[in-house]
């Protein structure tokens, strides 16, 4: 959907534990000056049952380079809408309380790197309020050697978000806040014609892949010194969850694109779409 399968660079099969390390983090400048602990956490939505029952996965992710000694997460719902049936943590260590208007998760000790922990979840919805569903991020804590500190997780979507399109003279702003705390974020676009764009992106912008390393390799052949700022394939959410770039308009062809924002850990995809006249 939206041209991921054609683009993706890693595995990504629903056990977020496989692919975590360097989806969240506190950006490239703090990580290079220190050793820190930092935390994530992901919401997906695993199933949805006829009777009612809704699955969902939560996973805890310690990204940092340093262990963290704890981690507890609130995750909050409408107790008008849901009743939280069964919880289970996949660790000997923690535990998984259920309230009537939220769920409680606790962990034992997580060594960094993306050492990770998964919370299995079931709720049901109660009469009058099919598919109601979490609304709510989850809020969590940390304690760890170096200091503690607290995030939000993404918002639990199902299915796809929206970003905020807005126009500035020939660039396009793209603005969404839907991702967890720090949470690395993958973009690329979909042209009229149906081609998948990958996008690197350098102080704000969006820039074409391709073009980018065509920009390089000329800079190389040229023998020119230094080296060709060719950007990062990925961004930082803000602490909020909430991401803002720009993407030039000049040289695109006419017609219906897609822009694709997506959580490298959550996995949770937000679309912004607009449209070259």
């Amino acid at each position: 959907m939206y041209g991921f399968n054609r683009i993706r660079q890693w595995a990504f099969a629903g056990a977020l534990s496989a692919a975590l390390i360097g989806g969240f983090g506190v950006g490239p400048a703090e990580a290079a000056a220190r050793k820190n602990s930092n935390v994530g956490v992901a919401i997906q939505q695993s199933a949805v049952e006829a009777d009612g029952t809704l699955d969902y996965t939560l996973t805890v992710v310690s990204s940092g380079e340093l262990a963290v000694k704890r981690v507890v997460v609130t995750l909050p719902f409408d107790a008008s809408a849901l009743q939280a049936v069964s919880g289970a943590l996949q660790s000997n260590a923690g535990q998984v309380t259920l309230g009537a208007s939220a769920v409680e998760i606790r962990t034992g000790v997580l060594v960094g790197d993306g050492d990770a922990v998964q919370a299995t979840l079931r709720f049901r919805d109660l009469p009058g309020h099919a598919g109601a569903g979490l609304t709510q991020r989850a809020s969590f804590s940390w304690s760890a050697s170096d200091e503690n500190g607290s995030g939000i997780s993404n918002l639990p979507v199902s299915g796809q978000a929206s970003l905020a399109v807005t126009s500035d003279g020939t660039d396009l702003v793209f603005d969404g806040s839907v991702f967890g705390s720090n949470e690395g974020i993958t973009y690329w676009y979909n042209t009229p014609s149906g081609d998948v764009v990958a996008l690197r992106i350098r102080d704000g912008y969006l820039l074409d892949a391709d073009a980018v390393a065509a920009k390089r390799d000329a800079h190389t052949r040229n023998n020119k010194p230094g080296k060709y700022d060719d950007g990062t394939d990925h961004v930082f959410a803000d602490a909020a969850g909430a991401v803002g770039v720009r993407l030039s308009t000049a040289g695109l062809a006419p017609g219906a694109y897609t822009l694709v924002a997506r959580g490298n850990t959550s996995g949770l995809i937000a679309v912004g779409a607009f449209e070259i006249k």
